[in-house]
């Protein structure tokens, strides 16, 4: 429906009272006329007032402005009828407006929901799409990781038991370096004891008489000392055998002992009035090649 343009704002003429003791009710001049679309309505419509003669314009304005103006209650009436009827046709009532702005809403809210789910279902495809590689390239990886744990725990092991073997190895040296500090302080005690022997026979003999050899005069500042020696790397060192063949046939041996340098023991031999020393282990170990002694004391056989 359309507006009826006869109710628009217009503006009002009035016909003033010339007595004073008479009141009169001032109302607009309009003549009726009927358009196309208020005949269809049933309401006239007025025309402006431009259609009054200006005499009549003249004469209103000629009253003074304190003259009172009055509006014709009726005609008031039928044009804010008119607007409030034209006004509650377009205007939407109040839950409808209300509905349609829910409405609105709920569809706006339904679309950035679908937006969110198809996200969503992207993001998850994506995931599911990548999940099989992803599992493939970490399940290697955990594969890689474990060999090498266990590689690393075989290793471990190994340097564990090399340590107990070397922990093992290392009290059985001990061991042994006791023991032979043992038989080194005994070697010791016994070559002492030997010398000290070999030095109280030796001074015994040197008051003993000697057996009666042949008549005459025999002469011991002619007896003459004598000494071999032989060096080597090897456990056992001997000497040659002293003294020489044609030295024997002039004198006779009269003692003959051993000794060693870088040593640990000595062997005294005898074959056919010829002696030989053998000079066994080193002592102490690393240091230089030992060396074997064999000292001789000769006297003549005639003096």
């Amino acid at each position: 429906m359309q507006i009826p343009r006869s109710c628009s704002p217009r503006p009002f003429h009035y016909d003033y009272a010339d007595y004073p003791s008479h009141q009169y009710e001032e109302v607009p001049i309009q003549t009726p006329s009927y358009s196309r679309d208020d005949s269809q309505l049933g309401r006239p419509t007025f025309n402006s007032s431009s259609d009054i003669p200006n005499e009549e314009e003249n004469q209103s304005q000629s009253h003074s402005e304190s003259s009172r103006k009055r509006v014709n209650p009726l005609y008031e009436a039928v044009c804010k009828t008119g607007l409030n009827q034209n006004d509650n046709q377009f205007k939407l009532p109040p839950n409808e407006s209300i509905y349609k702005q829910f409405h609105c809403l709920r569809v706006a809210f339904t679309l950035v929901v679908a937006v969110v789910l198809l996200s969503l279902i992207a993001i998850t495809t994506v995931i599911l799409l990548n999940e099989p590689k992803e599992n493939g390239n970490l399940l290697k990886e955990f594969q890689e990781l474990k060999n090498k744990h266990m590689l690393l725990e075989r290793k471990l092991e190994e340097i564990i038991q090399n340590q107990n073997n070397s922990d093992i190895a290392m009290r059985s040296l001990d061991n042994v370096i006791a023991n032979k500090n043992e038989d080194i302080q005994d070697l010791f005690s016994y070559l002492n004891s030997s010398l000290l022997d070999f030095q109280t026979q030796l001074h015994n003999i040197s008051k003993m008489t000697g057996p009666q050899g042949p008549p005459g005069v025999g002469d011991l500042s002619k007896c003459i000392y004598e000494s071999r020696h032989n060096s080597g790397g090897q456990d056992v060192t001997s000497t040659i055998w002293a003294p020489l063949q044609n030295k024997l046939k002039n004198y006779i041996v009269m003692s003959a002992t051993c000794s060693v340098y870088h040593g640990l023991s000595t062997q005294l031999r005898e074959q056919n009035n010829q002696y030989q020393c053998k000079c066994y282990g080193h002592y102490p170990s690393g240091s230089m090649d030992k060396v074997c002694y064999i000292h001789l004391w000769l006297c003549p056989k005639k003096s």
